[in-house]
């Protein structure tokens, strides 16, 4: 995925893979420099897609919830600092699309049931 920004961004299926690359690249790219591995206590990785309303990542978890970043790179959190987790539908969570109202909806797939769960903007729902 391409933010705002024009920073790409890269999900991998496992736990604390989350890349943020920052622009200009150097040659060869280097970790330190050029990009950040992102990381949030508890929460494994999946599908990514960006919100086209809003300046926000959204990820599955390959579990039952999805999870939300700041495109600055901090992950949304609730009042205790944890990142939160927004549980919708069964439990395999893989792809995801915000569509251009803000709806967030997420494929879940698992031992030949599948689901689509729905988030709705604002309300939580």
């Amino acid at each position: 995925m391409v933010d705002g920004a024009g920073n790409p961004w890269s999900s991998e299926r496992g736990c604390n893979i989350l890349l943020r690359v920052h622009l200009p690249v150097s040659r060869p790219p280097e970790e330190s420099r050029d990009g950040e591995w992102l990381s949030a206590e508890g929460i494994c990785r999946y599908g990514i897609t960006l919100d086209p309303i809003r300046p926000y990542l959204w990820q599955s978890s390959g579990g039952s919830y999805m999870c939300c970043w700041h495109t600055i790179g901090s992950p949304v959190t609730y009042n205790q600092g944890r990142v939160l987790p927004h549980e919708r539908g069964g439990p395999s969570s893989q792809s995801l699309v915000v569509d251009s109202r803000g709806h967030v909806w997420v494929a879940h797939g698992h031992h030949g049931n599948t689901t689509v769960g729905h988030l709705a903007p604002k309300t939580g729902r």
